[in-house]
Order: structure tokens, then C-alpha cells, then sequence
């Protein structure tokens, strides 16, 4: 599951319904989850034993853990099996009694708005973690975040070419900054982007020799499932990888590729009215309001504006970095594949992609099959020859939604795609290639030979790119193979 799907997952207001009853009730669920830990710990079992000897896995585990809804029948299996357990072995000890799933919930939903179910706690050391902590921007309250994107920004001014830093920072602050830190941010990418490379390999390779040790340990970490929630940090170490390999790609070969052209206009032409207009707009609006009233301005723009894809990346923008706004993702995507079979000839690359990693954040969505095969064929086109966004966008879909015939044609067609030219760089596709088919396995849409055979055919590219270094070992992580970093 990618980290954003994981992020809306965790905090969205549907909960399933209690047991025995179709209708839904919505509310925490702490008192039940701070129950289940104390039946553990006094069983003294370990969250591995926990699943053996319940049958459930661990993925559903952690979501009880922390609280998150959950499906009333495998809720009620874990019930029985824990009673059963409990039974063995204190026969002398009176029967357990569960709290209610949702506390004082009535039998079907009534018109009231509850609270929101609250965020899963993170290990304090995930979030000072160098390697991970500033993607982890939704666990932050507002204070911390600001406190984050300030060091960060410092570290970049420092050094300029982190571009593994750059990355996170700028998907980070797309989801958690304020309109001035977006607007900043922004901006920063695109002077980036303009400015020529500065060659520093002595700075670069201290940097790499820094980070060594760390990744290392995360490595280890995630092989012997000795980390605080080892599945969220390898999906963050993923997707800040292909971030990191897209970013490279437009600052050196890719950059006079349309979209590094388009992100490094901001800096030459400047932001158009509308955009102005709205970021002008958030910043009389509340922290917690500015992004309700910017897409309302940016409805207002989609109505006035047809021939336009910018408004409609704003829309799917927006809608995706507000998790209380998770119900209207059908309709936001719907509104930007219309646009976008209206307007053929136009060819927008980002509304194509954001469309597509809307769709991801949605667990089983009605546009899955339709957007992996409209995406598919849309690949196989002219327009899409040189593009890796999009690319990079369906592989991860697929990774995450996708069956095993898709699967299997999409190694095939980028396997194609990355041998029209040896001089092309890859790298970011191979990543995204590589990452789909890991987490298409862990699902059972993929099976470990495929994996095995991506790792074995990016192998020998491992000694002089790091990205891929750093990828090959991530992804081996599942497997049996030890981490190996020259």
C-alpha cells in the first residue's frame, strides 16, 4: 500500500458496521483497541505469535492496534479465536468481556456527526528518523510540522543537490504545508530545476557515506521486523525513492522533457491570476480551513475555465490532501477523465497522473480496471513516448490495485519501453517497476519469481547508480538475500 492510500485509510470516517448488523456506526474505537493489547501482553504473546495463533495477519493486526475500522466478520474471528486461547490457558479465570467495538454506538447510524477517528500513534524516533520522519508530515501536529520544514530547508540551502531530501520535502509539503510553504516551495523546485548542476562528487559522496550506515540498519530493520511498523517505513522508503529518481531525471536528461519545461515556467512566466487569486485567498482563511475554501475557488475555476487542465490537478490536488474529503474521490476523478477524453489534443501528463494517484487512495474503486486500461493505451502512443510520470503512476497502480494479468502485461510493456534505447535513462521507471511487482507479491497478485527476475535484470546497473543500489536492497528486504551496499 503506498503511504498516501496508508494515510487515508487510517483516517477516514467510514466504519464498518457491528457485527450482525448491515448498518454502518461511526466512532473511535480506543477503549476496544487498548483492550486487545492488554489480552496480549498478559497472554505474552508477540504480534507474531498473535497472528499464528488467531489466524489473522498482520496488516489486519496493526489496524486493530491503532483503533482503525475493520471488517465486523474477521472482527468477530478474532474474538472467538482470543476467547478460545484465553480459556486454555487461565481455565480458572473468569470468561473475557470485550467493550463495544464502537463506544456508546447505537445499532444503525443516526444523522450526527461524530468525531473523526484519530490518527494511529508513530514511534517518536520514526518521526526524527533522517530517513523517513519528514515524510511522516500527517502524524505532526502543525507546530512540529513548521519545526520540520524549517530544518529542512536549512539542510537544502546547505546543500542543495540532497535531492533525496528535495523530494521528500516537496511531497511533504504538497500534503502538510500552509499556501506560503507550498508557494515556497514550489518555487524553490523550479529555481532548482533552472540552475545548473553543480558537480560536487567529493560533497555528494560524504553524503552518501553519511547516509550509508543508515540505511543499513533500516534494511536489517525491516528484514527482522525489528523497527516500529516495518511495512509503512519500506512503502515510505519506496515511493521517496522514485520521487528522488523523477526529480534527478528533470534536473539533468529530462530537462527539456515538457514537464520539466512546464514546472520551471513557474519561475520564468510566473503563476497565472487564477492560481494567485487563490493562494491570495488562503491566506485570510484558518490553518484548518484554507484548503475547503481553495477548492471552492478552484470549482468556481473549473467553471469558467474548460480548455484547461491546471484547475483540474488543483481539484485532484486538493481533494486528495483533505482525508475528510475522501468520499468525494469518485467524483473528482470522474470530472478529470471527462475532461480529458473532451480534450485528446491536449495531452495533459499531470492531470492524467494525478488522476491516476487519486484512484490509489482509494482501497476498491469502480475506476481500477478502466484506468489501468485507458492508461495502458495511452502509453503505447506518441505522446506518451519520453513521459515517466504517468509511467511511474500506472506501475504503482498497478502494484497496488492491480490482478495478475495486468501485472504480468505492464513487466512486459515497460520491459519494452526501457529497451527501445540503451541510452535512455530509466531509472525511475525501473524503480516503479521494481516496487509494483514487491507489493503485487506481498498481495498475492504476483508471484516472487517475477520479483526475482527484476532484481536479477537490474542487477548490473547496481554498481554505478545508487538509486538503484538503494532499491535492489529495499525490495530484497522480503526476501532471503542479505543487504549489500558498496
Amino acid at each position: 500500500m503506498s503511504s498516501d492510500a496508508k494515510t487515508l485509510k487510517q483516517t477516514k470516517l467510514n466504519v464498518k458496521a457491528r457485527k450482525g448488523h448491515k448498518s454502518v456506526t461511526k466512532g473511535t474505537h480506543t477503549k476496544w483497541s487498548t483492550f486487545i493489547e492488554k489480552v496480549r501482553e498478559e497472554l505474552g504473546w508477540t504480534l507474531d505469535q498473535t497472528c499464528d495463533l488467531t489466524d489473522m495477519k498482520i496488516g489486519w493486526l496493526k489496524k486493530a492496534r491503532r483503533g482503525q475500522d475493520l471488517d465486523g466478520d474477521f472482527r468477530e474471528k478474532f474474538e472467538i479465536a482470543i476467547n478460545r486461547r484465553w480459556k486454555e490457558k487461565f481455565p480458572k479465570k473468569l470468561p473475557l468481556v470485550w467493550p463495544a467495538w464502537v463506544e456508546d454506538a447505537p445499532w444503525s447510524a443516526p444523522e450526527k456527526v461524530y468525531p473523526p477517528v484519530p490518527h494511529p500513534t508513530i514511534n517518536d524516533k520514526l518521526l526524527a528518523d533522517p530517513l523517513i520522519g519528514l515524510s511522516l508530515a500527517d502524524r505532526r501536529t502543525q507546530s512540529e510540522w513548521d519545526f520540520a520544514f524549517g530544518k529542512a530547508q536549512q539542510r537544502l540551502t546547505e546543500n542543495p543537490e540532497d535531492s533525496f531530501l528535495r523530494s521528500m520535502l516537496v511531497w511533504s509539503t504538497l500534503l502538510k504545508g500552509d499556501s506560503d510553504q507550498i508557494l515556497k516551495v514550489v518555487l524553490d523546485t523550479a529555481t532548482w530545476l533552472q540552475s545548473e548542476e553543480t558537480n560536487n562528487s567529493t560533497r555528494n559522496n560524504e553524503l552518501w557515506l553519511k547516509r550509508k550506515d543508515l540505511w543499513l540498519d533500516k534494511f536489517n530493520g525491516i528484514r527482522a521486523q525489528s523497527i516500529e511498523d516495518p511495512e509503512c517505513v519500506q512503502v515510505v522508503l519506496e515511493d521517496t525513492l522514485m520521487r528522488e529518481a523523477l526529480l534527478r531525471w528533470l534536473k539533468t536528461d529530462g530537462k527539456f522533457s515538457p514537464l520539466a519545461k512546464r514546472i520551471r515556467s513557474i519561475k520564468t512566466r510566473g503563476l497565472s491570476n487564477d492560481v494567485k487569486t487563490i493562494f491570495s485567498n488562503a491566506r485570510h482563511r484558518s490553518v484548518e480551513n484554507w484548503v475547503t475554501g481553495a477548492i471552492e475557488d478552484t470549482h468556481n475555476w473549473i467553471s469558467a475555465v474548460h480548455g484547461l487542465g491546471l484547475p483540474h490537478l488543483y481539484l485532484i490536488w486538493l481533494t486528495g490532501r483533505d482525508l475528510k474529503r475522501h468520499h468525494q474521490i469518485p467524483s473528482v476523478i470522474q470530472i478529470a477523465l471527462n475532461w480529458l477524453d473532451n480534450h485528446k489534443n491536449i495531452n495533459d501528463t499531470l492531470v492524467r497522473w494525478g488522476s491516476i494517484w487519486l484512484a490509489g487512495m482509494v482501497e476498491s474503486n469502480e475506476y481500477a480496471s478502466s484506468l489501468i486500461q485507458q492508461t495502458s493505451k495511452w502509453l503505447k502512443s506518441s505522446a506518451a513516448d519520453d513521459d515517466r510520470l504517468v509511467r511511474w503512476a500506472y506501475l504503482w497502480f498497478i502494484g497496488e490495485q492491480g490482478n495478475r494479468n495486468q501485472l504480468n502485461l505492464a513487466i512486459a510493456e515497460t520491459t519494452k519501453w526501457l529497451n527501445v534505447s540503451s541510452l535512455r535513462d530509466g531509472t525511475c521507471v525501473r524503480l516503479a517497476l521494481l516496487f509494483s511487482v514487491r507489493r503485487a507479491v506481498e498481495r498475492g497478485a504476483g508471484v516472487a519469481k517475477q520479483l526475482h527476475e527484476v532484481i536479477d535484470d537490474m542487477r548490473h546497473l547496481v554498481k554505478n547508480n545508487h538509486l538503484i543500489e538503494l532499491a535492489v536492497n529495499l525490495a530484497e528486504c522480503r526476501l532471503s538475500r542479505p543487504p549489500m551496499l558498496d
